[in-house]
């Protein structure tokens, strides 16, 4: 004996039913979100990375905003050698190159408005008092 043509296609319905059930576009359609499992320790490297790339990408607008060179002895040679110097400790709310990734463009000009941009080498004779500004 045959078996019955809706048998069959029930059963393939109900399959096709718990097979999209599963899926995320079934998901989706009915507005259930799975949990995501993923972790700190998961995604380690790439948040690490993107906050490097993050930092790079706000030391490089900041270097362009603050005219691209030593303000004291015209060095412009490598960005990694040019850093920011608060004109008065007293008004510094954060330090860009701890904080400065996770604030907005905008913060950080505020801040930069509040600094100067000297090579290594400079900022160290006026840490130390050689140079004044």
């Amino acid at each position: 004996m045959r078996p019955r043509r809706p048998d069959l296609l029930s059963q393939y319905y109900a399959q096709l039913i718990q097979y999209l059930r599963g899926s995320l576009w079934y998901n989706n359609l009915m507005g259930v979100r799975p949990k995501d499992t993923r972790t700190y320790s998961d995604r380690r490297e790439y948040i690490i990375k993107a906050v490097s790339k993050r930092r790079r990408a706000v030391k490089t607008l900041a270097i362009e905003y603050k005219g691209g060179k030593c303000q004291l002895c015209g060095y412009d040679k490598y960005q990694g050698a040019l850093e920011l110097h608060h004109l008065d400790p007293e008004h510094k709310e954060f330090s860009i190159g701890q904080r400065g990734h996770s604030r907005s463009w905008e913060r950080v000009k505020q801040e930069l408005d509040k600094c100067i941009l000297i090579c290594a080498n400079c900022h160290r004779e006026v840490e130390a008092g050689i140079i004044s500004v």
